[in-house]
């Protein structure tokens, strides 16, 4: 005779985030809801997809990432349509996240010497709202650099379409843009869906 364990019941706070952010359940916030993860995770995997894919056709010294997608050719083939899906990712996050991003006026010493106070970690921003001035700079940072690198991306893509020296223009600003946006993006990308909770502290 076969019996039938009991089903784990689902988690409250899980269960409560799915329509709603800012939840508060037993000592926990659940600060974003299951439309803002979903969306938080598709650009996450969409950038590592275009760094995988990007790495390799930059330069011949990550040419062994290529192997991870099928060779060089088929990352050639993956890079752009992997750009596209990024920038169409980026743009729902931007919107869906806008309404909180604007910066109030207690929160313009955060253009100053105060923003590398916090990348020191030795800033107090206990007071502040759901989102610091040093996370709306970032995100207002990432939305610039998804420009940056969807124009000059498509540029690149269509080479004969455009003048040569607006092609060298947009090599650059790939780079550049590439270089300055993954790094600290990386950490924000894995540990951003993954966060979604804060401790309540009374």
């Amino acid at each position: 005779m076969s019996t039938v364990a009991p089903h784990r019941p689902l988690d409250v706070a899980v269960v409560t985030a799915r329509d709603r952010e800012d939840v508060v359940v037993g000592n926990e916030i659940v600060r974003h809801r299951r439309a803002s993860r979903l969306i938080h995770w598709s650009v996450a995997i969409t950038f590592f997809i275009c760094l995988l894919t990007g790495m390799p056709i930059w330069t011949p010294l990550f040419g062994w990432m290529a192997h991870l997608v099928g060779g060089l050719s088929v990352a050639r083939v993956i890079h752009p349509w992997a750009g596209i899906a990024f920038a169409l990712a980026s743009i729902v996050m931007f919107f869906h996240w806008l309404s909180d991003m604007h910066f109030l006026p207690s929160e313009r010493g955060w253009l100053g010497p105060k923003l590398f106070e916090y990348m020191r970690y030795e800033s107090d921003d206990s007071d502040v709202g759901k989102y610091n001035g040093g996370q709306k700079l970032l995100f207002w940072a990432v939305s610039l650099g998804m420009v940056g690198l969807l124009f000059s991306g498509l540029l690149m893509w269509f080479p004969r379409a455009f003048p040569r020296l607006l092609l060298e223009f947009a090599y650059i600003i790939h780079d550049v843009t590439f270089i300055l946006l993954p790094w600290r993006s990386c950490s924000t990308s894995i540990w951003g869906p993954l966060r979604s909770r804060a401790r309540l502290v009374r």
